[in-house]
């Protein structure tokens, strides 16, 4: 793609207002390029970026840094960047980013990232870059997605594909818009000779016909244009591997190099290879060297902790995740190192486990981050780890002692949550679905009165959170450093600005569950409302959905709750002895197609004492595009009936 010039857009920037017109920033044009290229005795894979981002309206500042996430086996080079501004005359003036302002940067997970730092950015400017990755890695593709964080008026991707080379293309997301174009390119031939150490020109003829077959091709084009912007939505984690776009995986190789195709004929082929590959004889474990460790340990058979989950634990304490994943294992360098991938700790376990006698077998997965597996293509390169699967007293665990600090029992850690897995087994593997017997619950309840001196509403509140709500809860925790009131009020009550919290109690039930409860005694008036004659007061007072998480837009993406929850709040309210009730929101039960969830509201009065329940079930955890209006209007239902407001009446005298 051209630098910028007058006129060289794909689409006007003065037409995006119709498309787009509350958005700060639009993606004019975004462009991709994939190539190949013969060196050191095999392929490698280039990749080519051009994006150019208009400034609508005002972001609030001048600066704006752009991140370029480096992955460990690439490379990024050849960074370029400048800020356009339009002179009285029409003229686009550039005013170039120098490259020494362009840094690496290390970013909060660890990972490191280019950063380049845009300055004049206002309305009317033109943002563009580009840059170039390389990449050893073939086997699977960076993928390319059409849709980010903002709007993109033209996405444009081509790919390259030599001769020796056959790529399984896969789709994701909602491509209804996409057009495809093929042709043939052919490159020009490289002067430049590599010589061996002699000096004596090319190696081998090997090298040198090898060198011409990635000269030429087929080429394909993929193009969408007015592509809305990506919304990040809190009942939607980690979504961004379901925005459309396409996935590329290496089918058919046809040189000899470090390089191996990860196609297979069938899933049962690839099962076998699989299992063969993971059989390291190098690593013996003997069962008296076993007995001795657990010895040692303390591990106690007669437990009530499965002796399983024991030596999970053990495991994970004497070995430290060194933050990859992977499909292999070295072991026995796992043992020297005590550190080592999540592959190689879960399956350092799987050889304990197998030796223990336990029914257990290693999962291949794709995590969240690294995209959608398809289960129609069998294929190594869509995977990126493994976990272990396993049953005992007719149950199945799920295992992986990566990502977590501690082990949950039989949880898999959000990021491995990716809809199914392939078991290997020791006759032809399956599919497995990832769904964790763990869910998201939260249980929360409170009995309030209204004080008759200050008028406040008053009482005790609990918390209990449990499975992933827990886990959650303990990651929210530590953010507010120590500061309980400041936790309760900002991840547990609805809008609450002026309230007094008394006796917080954070705790932790160490039990399977390991609930997480959060308690204390509250006062407040900001859940009521006064006039002479009535008192209206706001029943939840925690869980409430001030607004519909899913808007009243087109959706281009599923919806991905990762796992399936239960939020159950109760409310208890004793009238006061000059009051009555006037009116109670009236109950409602609204259920999703399919036994996909449902949702409860109930009000009634006992006894001088008002008691209200709402109870949120979502059992189904994934909704395709097409079932994005259900969903939505599910939710607008819990939504407008949370915001209706008990009513009690002054007593006649």
């Amino acid at each position: 793609m051209d630098r910028l010039q007058p006129g060289n857009f794909s689409v006007a920037p003065d037409t995006l207002g119709d498309h787009f017109p509350e958005d700060q920033m639009v993606i004019l044009d975004d462009v991709g390029i994939v190539s190949f290229e013969w060196r050191d005795r095999a392929p490698i894979a280039k990749y080519r970026y051009v994006r150019r981002i208009w400034v609508q309206h005002s972001i609030g500042t001048s600066q704006l840094d752009i991140e370029l996430p480096i992955n460990g086996k690439e490379s990024i080079q050849e960074v370029e960047a400048s800020t356009y501004l339009q002179n009285v005359d029409g003229d686009w003036i550039p005013f170039e980013i120098p490259p020494r302002k362009i840094k690496t940067k290390t970013l909060l997970d660890g990972s490191q990232a280019k950063v380049i730092p845009f300055s004049l950015v206002k309305p009317g400017a033109i943002l563009e870059y580009s840059f170039m990755v390389t990449s050893k890695e073939i086997r699977k593709l960076r993928p390319w997605k059409f849709q980010h964080q903002w709007p993109v008026a033209h996405s444009e991707f081509h790919l390259l594909l030599p001769e020796p080379l056959t790529f399984q293309i896969l789709p994701i997301g909602n491509l209804r818009q996409m057009e495809r174009y093929a042709g043939y390119f052919r490159q020009p031939v490289q002067r430049r000779e590599r010589r061996d150490r002699s000096g004596n020109g090319w190696a081998n003829e090997f090298e040198r016909s090898m060198l011409s077959e990635f000269l030429s091709g087929h080429s394909e084009t993929y193009v969408m244009n007015m592509i809305a912007a990506a919304k990040e939505e809190s009942f939607s984690r980690n979504s961004e591997g379901l925005r459309p776009g396409l996935d590329f995986l290496l089918t058919k190789d046809e040189w000899t190099g470090k390089h191996q195709g990860s196609g297979f004929d069938s899933w049962p082929v690839l099962n076998h290879y699989v299992q063969r590959q993971l059989r390291d004889g190098k690593v013996k474990l003997k069962s008296k060297n076993l007995e001795t460790w657990a010895e040692s340990q303390n591990l106690n058979p007669e437990s009530m902790v499965p002796y399983w989950e024991q030596w999970a634990k053990l495991v994970q304490q004497n070995f430290s995740w060194n933050g990859e994943y992977g499909l292999t294992a070295n072991l026995r360098k796992l043992q020297q190192d005590q550190s080592g991938s999540g592959a190689e700790l879960n399956l350092w376990l799987w050889k304990i486990l197998q030796q223990e006698g336990y029914q257990v077998s290693p999962v291949l997965i794709a995590t969240r981050n690294y995209g959608l597996p398809f289960l129609d293509v069998p294929q190594i390169g869509q995977f990126n780890h493994i976990v272990l699967k396993l049953r005992e007293q007719g149950k199945d665990f799920w295992i992986d002692l990566a990502q977590r600090e501690t082990y949950e029992t039989g949880a898999l850690p959000a990021n491995s949550l990716n809809h199914a897995g392939f078991e290997l087994t020791e006759d032809n593997g399956r599919w497995v679905p990832l769904n964790s017997r763990n869910r998201m619950v939260e249980v929360a309840y409170g009995r309030f009165q209204i004080n008759p001196n200050s008028g406040q509403l008053e009482g005790d509140f609990e918390v209990q959170a449990e499975e992933y709500a827990a886990e959650l809860a303990r990651q929210a925790w530590k953010s507010y450093q120590d500061d309980s009131s400041q936790y309760v009020q900002g991840e547990y009550l609805t809008g609450a600005e002026s309230i007094e919290l008394q006796e917080i109690n954070i705790r932790q039930e160490e039990t399977e569950r390991s609930k997480w409860i959060v308690s204390c005694n509250l006062e407040t008036s900001e859940y009521m409302r006064r006039t002479e004659e009535f008192l209206f007061i706001q029943p939840m007072i925690s869980g409430q959905l001030a607004e519909n998480p899913f808007p009243n837009a087109p959706r281009m993406t599923p919806i991905d709750l990762n796992v399936p929850r239960r939020a159950f709040y109760m409310f208890a309210l004793e009238v006061p002895g000059d009051f009555e009730v006037a009116q109670l929101p009236p109950p409602i039960r609204v259920n999703l197609p399919g036994k996909a969830g449902y949702f409860i509201y109930n009000a009634f009065e006992l006894r001088g004492v008002v008691y209200m329940s709402s109870s949120i079930i979502l059992d189904q955890t994934l909704f395709l595009p097409h079932e994005y209006t259900t969903i939505q209007s599910f939710f607008q239902y819990i939504v407008d009936k949370q915001q209706e407001d008990i009513i009690l009446k002054r007593s006649p005298q």
